[in-house]
């Protein structure tokens, strides 16, 4: 048995609707054998930040 594994990013997906983003996607994979959803993370925007001298070792 082979077994392909993929990671997938959604931008700009509409608050609230992993859950329906999930199975669309899931749904669509199918003709292509069988599928089994093995994990969902929502992540919130995150605001850039620049490195501090004590990140990069500096100082």
């Amino acid at each position: 048995m082979s077994r392909l594994v993929l990671t997938l990013a959604v931008e700009n997906a509409a608050p609230g609707k992993a859950i329906g983003i999930k199975e669309a996607i899931a749904m669509d994979l199918e003709k292509y054998g069988d599928v089994k959803v093995l994990q969902v993370d929502v992540r919130d925007p995150e605001q850039m930040r620049m490195a501090s001298d004590s990140d990069t070792g500096k100082g």
